[in-house]
């Protein structure tokens, strides 16, 4: 091709390529594939995980549920994994509440304190939690009197009380604990203290059980008893007596299930 050919046609691809609109260049090399070596920036939530280090962040939660009002604290180890503690607390008290035509006077105590490791399988807000109960001071003690003249039932045996020395049952917990001090827990939930998303607020959700072994409740009876034959002190009556352990036992089992303690809460949680 000559020199006066080839000029032409540089002419011509040069006319061309000055007709495209650049708008169209723009889209069209927009739409081709990255080229090897590429280099994509990633996101702002990919790199807050990537920048997770562990005990590199802090954050709490203040909750309200089923073993009353507490608080947690989290600390990240990994970008799936929180280190979580948390305590809860609830106090009420029953005085001279009348059922049944007793005379009860009560009071019930939670207080718990737990360590878990909360994991996020799915980069959201679903984990699950194994864990540990630290300290298990829930219990319940109280009273029960029984007005004179009026009955209580105990294996299927009814006492009359006496109008000048009443019955009393007593109710407590062994060791002034319900269950065992230290104990295993698993929970599940939605929520996390530490947003990966590099957010400050969530809500957190949880539901599970803290093993605590059988509980126990401790039945006790003083006072007099009447029947037809009179009245006498219950204390010294060796039937009675066995009569009240075979009632403590039927209680005992009626809360076995208890062993498996219930954790319910929901809370709100900031991350500093």
């Amino acid at each position: 091709m000559g020199r006066t050919s080839r000029s032409a046609a540089l002419y011509v691809v040069s006319a061309l390529f000055s007709c495209l609109p650049l708008q169209s260049l723009a889209q069209t090399s927009s739409s081709l594939p990255d080229a090897p070596g590429t280099v994509i920036p990633p996101q702002p939530t990919a790199i807050y995980r990537s920048a997770i280090r562990p005990f590199s962040a802090l954050g709490a939660d203040a909750k309200v549920g089923a073993n009353g009002i507490g608080f947690d604290v989290a600390t990240p180890l990994a970008p799936k994994l929180n280190l979580r503690g948390g305590a809860s607390f609830f106090g009420y008290t029953v005085d001279n509440l009348v059922e049944d035509g007793f005379n009860i006077k009560g009071d019930l105590t939670l207080r718990s304190v737990n360590a878990s490791v909360d994991w996020f399988p799915f980069n959201n807000g679903f984990r699950v939690s194994p864990g540990i109960m630290l300290y298990n001071g829930n219990r319940f003690n109280g009273t029960a009197t029984v007005p004179g003249g009026g009955t209580i039932t105990l294996n299927d045996t009814d006492y009359t009380s006496d109008p000048t020395d009443p019955l009393v049952a007593t109710f407590n917990s062994p060791n002034n604990r319900f269950g065992n001090r230290v104990g295993p827990t698993i929970t599940t939930g939605w929520g996390n203290i530490i947003p990966r998303s590099g957010k400050h607020w969530s809500v957190p959700f949880e539901i599970g059980f803290e093993y605590i072994s059988p509980p126990k409740i401790n039945l006790g009876l003083t006072g007099s008893a009447c029947s037809s034959d009179g009245c006498g002190n219950v204390q010294t009556d060796t039937e009675t007596q066995a009569n009240v352990q075979a009632q403590q036992a039927i209680i005992n089992d009626d809360i076995h299930n208890l062993r498996f303690f219930p954790i319910l809460s929901i809370g709100v949680g900031y991350k500093f």
